[in-house]
């Protein structure tokens, strides 16, 4: 694709030949998402492609569909990865005790 200075999620600072990024995205060329508020200092900011799924018994499979009948018996991480996206995008993994998107609610 065409070629976006920046990402396109930022402005060029020429003085300084620096991107400033918007909000919500960091890295030398704006390239990579941000985790909401550093995830509030209780969790860490993972990318998608690291991350596993289906920890909770049943917790992703509803019986919809084949392919994803593995899941639910344990953590997994799929073969192939089919997100174009997974090693850009980004999101909180709240340590134990702390939920919510950017790990900001204590749990009762």
């Amino acid at each position: 694709h065409k070629y976006a200075e920046c990402a396109n999620m930022g402005e060029c600072d020429r003085e300084l030949g620096e991107c400033e990024c918007f909000k919500g995205y960091e890295g030398k060329a704006c390239g990579r998402q941000s985790c909401p508020n550093d995830c509030s200092g209780h969790g860490t900011c993972e990318y998608m492609r690291d991350l596993q799924f289906g920890i909770v018994y049943n917790e992703y499979y509803d019986g919809s569909s084949p392919a994803l009948s593995g899941l639910g018996s344990g953590g997994m991480k799929f073969e192939q990865d089919y997100n174009w996206d997974s090693d850009r995008a980004r999101l909180c993994v709240c340590d134990a005790g702390w939920t919510g998107l950017s790990c900001e609610d204590r749990m009762c």
